[in-house]
């Protein structure tokens, strides 16, 4: 394809055939220069060969046309050429007078030829050629001027000024090729790419790039062999990467060959053009038309073989383009099939799922020789870039092309907005300088944008193949470490999960190996869990019990199995699939946490809370503020008064609502236990402790409460030597068990009760005074129901609703004359009397009865004898006959007794008139017979202690206070009690 026609060609050829021109040959010969620049070799041989003519005709001129004929074939790279008209053209000018110019324009061609042919740039080209163009008298010199410029720019960069270089060098380029002097112009780019390269610049494959597409058909043997080299040396297609040595010398030697063929048969047209022309001159001389007019059919002849060899060297070109083309697609497919095996085994070893998008990226990027590569994903119904690859690839529009290669199912019925929309491969082929292929498998969706359209580069078929081998592995690769990554996410998982779980936990295969173990697992065994796993139980001596536990039965349920440094609860399974073991998981919990966890299961919690301390007695309101306060205090807690009064609901309702509620509520009766047998229930003991212990130890009440807390009851009988040790415990915080040596942590917190006056007990020497200091950080006194009486018909009602709940009995309410006989009775007993009365009633009442209109007897006749007392006082009877006054209660002057010698004659008499039988003389006192009997032991009168007699009975009713003090005495007991200061 010829190229376009030129703005200084047309001015050159405007000044050629203007009749008033009058140096028709400087002319002629800008226009061959510009000619042969466009790379417009038939044009300028043409020209020239008139110019010889018209010289030889006029006898003068000559030496001009052999200069244009030697610049025509330095331009056309015809070496012979240029040696053979450079002579004839110095032989010419010395001949003629008038050649000055000419001579100059030869040095100007013999120095560009001598660098042209591999020789160091030379500082007088630029010189040479100013001086060659002031020679000539013409006003068109701008392309001279370009090729002076681009000359200074050579010498520049000579000199190691860059930017000066840079400025004349690429201003030349860009004014040669706006004025179509396309092989000026894309020679000049092939040295500027080759300086670049020298100095590191990554922008000189570009260059070649851009005077390749430049010079196209006018590109000559030497034009194509430094564009190949340069390619080989620093271009980005696969083909110039992959071009062996043998294969590059191959190629340079049939361009040399076709350069030859071209310049000899050009220079043999020549030859034969200037024997013609000669020959011609002499013909029209010597008047011969004829033989003129044979000579220029000659001539024609001479110019139809130049015409019809340009064709056969194309031709000839095309075929070896082809075979070159053809050995770089095999070696580009053979590098590519390499490449793609390279990019298999990348993409396979690629364990980071987020670094996968970009290495497959980086990747199509060099094996396409692409611009930009984009890696989009489909998320959240929309395509988003992953990954991408190249110069501004994130700005790149890839959605439109997607859209234009990925056709989406929009016909579809409307889905979630979390479904992916259906993607398919367009029809056709894919064209252009752009590239989508498609990702789908399983649940991934996506594409794969590439493009080159900064390079204005295009795509084959075959690289849409390897783009979509490329995109179907990386969907593989992206499944792969998905599951990888789930199966990870999972064993994490499963690491944290048996972490978490206390116990410990071994899985062994059918070799006993250990395939699994928890950290538990690794504490409790004492080996670290990176030995335990793939180590086999029975080769460690320590677990030798152990293994061969589990190699005799792998299913164990709860079986104890004992190591030499701890014991533990093994669980097992075996684990088996089609009937074939496959090991087993086993299971251990310490022995002793075992039982802790059982132990704290059953252990008892609060039943009270605050609404169940009824009543709205000033007393009673003042008491129940000191326990609400005793909630928000983590300290201990002493609560006094009377027998019955609720000492243990507030106990419980304290810990029901303080921080502790969720923990166990521990109590144990102090006077209820002899005292060895109470350390052992406080403490615990180990194994062994003492004869008819049990084998494993017991955990005590402290240990029990754990973080709740632990309820003393009746701490005021505790023995002094129990109280010595239960100091060192609330001291220390701290218990050590019977039989044992190790301490063991106290977190409960210690609520006591009592119905003794500790202070009394202390100047006694009964109670430690330290003991009550620890115990009486926070002090609550309960009252008497006698100094509640306003409390006793809420409490009565309270009580008729519960017991004809429990008994389903319809009794709701009581009756006025009722209420009126409790509230007139004094309550010995408190609450817990007027509990068991009230039950005792509903009990008795008829399953119609809604109303309690009566009370029975016993009550009736204690009511009788009893009256509320006056302001406030203890109540003293009114009619109580004579012979029970001596042992209840004083007459006439007689002193008054203190409470607590009333309460004993009390209960003596009460045992005394049930013939002794405690059950009875409990129920006909209101209270429990474990109270009763704790009374007893109080007052030594407990059948253990009366070892005389088994049959001794408490003192009559007829006996005098002196005399059944006496028989008390008798009967083991201690002297009674001095009086309360408080009473």
């Amino acid at each position: 394809m010829q190229a376009p026609r030129s703005i200084w060609i047309d001015e050159a050829q405007t000044t050629v055939d203007s009749p008033t021109s009058s140096d028709k040959l400087a002319a002629s010969f800008r226009l061959t220069v510009l000619l042969a620049a466009a790379g417009r070799d038939e044009e300028a041989d043409r020209i020239g060969s008139e110019m010889r003519r018209a010289a030889l005709r006029s006898g003068a001129g000559k030496g001009w046309s052999e200069v244009a004929l030697a610049w025509i074939a330095l331009s056309a790279d015809n070496d012979a050429g240029v040696h053979a008209h450079v002579s004839a053209a110095r032989a010419a000018c010395a001949l003629e007078r008038d050649a000055a110019s000419a001579r100059s324009w030869i040095d100007v061609i013999a120095m560009m030829h001598a660098r042209r042919l591999g020789g160091d740039a030379q500082e007088e080209i630029a010189q040479a050629l100013s001086d060659a163009e002031d020679a000539i008298r013409l006003e068109n010199k701008a392309h001279s001027q370009s090729l002076i410029r681009l000359e200074q720019g050579w010498t520049a960069l000579a000199a190691d000024d860059l930017e000066a270089a840079r400025a004349n060098i690429s201003g030349a380029i860009d004014d040669l090729e706006k004025a179509g002097m396309i092989r000026d112009a894309g020679r000049a780019m092939i040295a500027w790419a080759e300086a670049l390269a020298v100095r590191g610049d990554a922008t000189s494959a570009s260059w070649l790039a851009r005077a390749q597409t430049l010079l196209g058909k006018t590109a000559t043997w030497r034009d194509r062999i430094q564009l190949h080299r340069g390619f080989i040396a620093r271009g980005r297609r696969i083909i110039d990467r992959v071009m062996s040595d043998p294969a590059a010398s191959r190629v340079e030697a049939f361009e040399r060959a076709r350069g030859a063929a071209v310049a000899a048969i050009a220079n043999a047209v020549d030859l034969v053009d200037a024997s013609l022309a000669a020959a011609t001159v002499d013909s029209e001389k010597a008047n011969a038309a004829h033989v003129t007019s044979a000579l220029d059919r000659v001539q024609q002849a001479t110019f139809a073989v130049r015409a019809s060899t340009g064709p056969a060297i194309v031709g000839l070109d095309r075929v070896a383009r082809d075979l070159v083309d053809l050995v770089g697609a095999a070696l580009v497919e053979r590098e590519r099939l390499h490449g793609l095996l390279d990019a298999f085994g990348e993409i396979d070893g690629v364990t980071d799922r987020a670094e996968l998008p970009r290495i497959v990226a980086a990747l199509l990027g060099r094996m396409l020789e692409c611009d930009r590569v984009v890696v989009a994903l489909v998320e959240g119904g929309e395509y988003r870039d992953v990954a991408h690859w190249g110069e501004n690839a994130e700005s790149a529009d890839f959605r439109g092309a997607i859209a234009k290669s990925i056709k989406v199912d929009s016909d579809a019925p409307a889905r979630r907005k979390s479904e992916s929309p259906a993607i398919s491969r367009a029809e056709g082929k894919p064209r252009g300088a752009e590239l989508v292929v498609p990702i789908r498998s399983g649940a991934l969706r996506g594409a794969i944008y590439v493009d080159k359209l900064k390079r204005s580069g295009q795509f084959r078929d075959e690289d849409f193949q390897f783009a979509s081998v490329v995109a179907e592995s990386f969907a593989l690769a992206r499944g792969r470490l998905d599951a990888r990554e789930q199966e990870r996410s999972l064993h994490q998982k499963l690491t944290v999960t048996t972490d978490a779980i206390q116990e410990g936990l071994v899985a062994c295969d059918e070799n006993g190996v250990v395939t699994t173990a928890n950290a538990a697992a690794a504490r409790m065994l004492r080996v670290p869990t990176s030995e335990l796993v793939g180590m086999k139980l029975e080769r460690n001596p320590s677990l030798g019990p152990l293994a061969a536990q589990l190699a005799r039965n792998p299913r164990l349920d709860g079986t104890v199995v004992r190591l030499a440094h701890a014991s533990f609860v093994v669980s097992s399974r075996p684990m088996s699939t089609s009937g074939t073991s496959n090991g087993f998981v086993a299971t251990l919990v310490e022995l002793e946490r075992a039982q802790k966890i059982a132990q704290k299961v059953t252990a008892t919690r609060s039943r009270y809370t605050f609404r169940d301390v009824v009543g709205d007695s000033p007393p009673l309101r003042a008491a129940v503020a000191v326990a609400m306060q005793a909630t928000t205090i983590d300290a201990n807690v002493l609560i006094t008064g009377e027998s019955g009064t609720g000492k243990e609901v507030v106990a419980q309702a304290i810990h029901s609502a303080g921080p502790r509620s969720q923990e166990p509520f521990v109590g144990i009766n102090c006077a209820a236990l002899p005292h060895d047998l109470l350390e052992a229930e406080l403490f615990g003991y180990e194994r062994g402790a003492f004869t008819g212990a049990r084998a494993e130890g017991n955990v005590g009440k402290f240990e029990l409460a754990a973080g709740g807390s632990i309820l003393l009851d009746e701490i005021g009988d505790m023995p002094l030597g129990m109280q010595a040790k239960l100091l060192r415990v609330l001291q220390e915080r701290v218990v050590t068990r019977l039989g044992g040596s190790s301490e063991r942590p106290v977190e409960a917190r210690v609520i006591a009760t009592t119905h003794r006056d500790l202070e009394q007990l202390v100047s006694e020497g009964k109670f430690r005074l330290d003991l009550l200091f620890r115990l009486r950080v926070l002090s609550i006194e309960l009252p008497p129901l006698r100094e509640r009486s306003t409390d006793i018909a809420l409490l009565a009602q309270g009580f008729v609703l519960r017991f004809a709940e429990q008994q389903n009995k319809s009794v709701r309410e009581i009756a006025p004359n009722v209420l009126s006989d409790l509230a007139a009775y004094a309550w010995p007993g408190n609450v817990r009397e007027l509990a068991n009365v009230i039950e005792s009633e509903v009990s008795l009442a008829s399953s119609d009865a809604t109303v309690l209109t009566r009370i029975s007897s016993r009550l009736g006749a204690r009511t009788s004898h009893w009256s509320l007392p006056p302001a406030g006082e203890f109540p003293i009877p009114s009619r109580v006959p004579a012979s029970l006054l001596p042992s209840i209660a004083p007459s006439g002057d007689a002193p008054i007794l203190p409470l607590v010698e009333v309460e004993k004659r009390a209960f003596l008499h009460a045992l005394a008139k049930c013939d002794n039988n405690v059950a009875r003389a409990a129920e006909a006192l209101g209270v429990s017979k474990v109270t009763f009997y704790a009374k007893l032991r109080g007052w030594h009168l407990h059948p253990k202690d009366r070892e005389s007699s088994q049959d001794v009975s408490p003192p009559s009713s007829s006996l005098s206070s002196s005399e059944s003090e006496t028989r008390v005495r008798e009967g083991g007991s201690s002297p009674p009690p001095t009086r309360r200061s408080s009473d």
